[in-house]
């Protein structure tokens, strides 16, 4: 049995070695599942960070094209406020120049001899045909003008259509025309 038995120890030393050589090989597979495992699990890491930097990347773009907007609106509103602020000197230099020609013309208008030009003026302008004026005497001027409607062509007199409208003696006002 000598012979048995060495065969049987070279079998058992050989399926040892097999059962060795398995377990290597399984070890190595369970290593291989393991990194396997862990590489898949770094690369959803990976994919979920990717996600999340390009998430980042939107929110920043989002930012920045606000941020555009908002510096443009600035921009705008500055170009805006300097014209407004260039309107606003024309507005007040034009009305500090009709302040100025109105008060020079009041002025020029309190003077009796403009009054007798106006009226002068206004005759020949009218032909005398359609107003007639009445000066007091003190030279503050027209106290009142009354139409004188002459008779029309075709209408038989009756032409309700004034040139003026009539004005009664009252309080003095500024200008030409008193305000009554």
């Amino acid at each position: 049995m000598k012979i048995g038995d060495s065969v049987l120890h070279a079998k058992n030393k050989k399926l040892a070695e097999i059962n060795s050589q398995m377990e290597n090989h399984q070890k190595k597979l369970e290593n291989l599942a393991k990194r396997k495992e862990d590489l898949d699990n770094d690369l959803k890491d990976m994919k979920k960070r990717k996600k999340e930097q390009q998430e980042y990347l939107k929110d920043l773009e989002h930012e920045k094209q606000s941020l555009e907007c908002e510096h443009l609106e600035k921009i705008q509103l500055k170009v805006v406020e300097t014209e407004n602020n260039e309107l606003r000197e024309k507005l007040d230099s034009t009305q500090n120049n009709v302040g100025s020609f109105i008060s020079e013309m009041s002025s020029l208008l309190d003077s009796h001899d403009l009054y007798r030009f106006f009226q002068t003026a206004e005759n020949s302008m009218t032909g005398n045909a359609g107003l007639r004026y009445e000066y007091d005497h003190f030279g503050s001027g027209i106290d009142e003008f009354e139409d004188i409607q002459p008779q029309h062509a075709g209408t038989g007199g009756s032409s309700k259509i004034k040139s003026r409208p009539s004005r009664k003696r009252g309080t003095q006002g500024h200008g030409i025309y008193n305000n009554r």
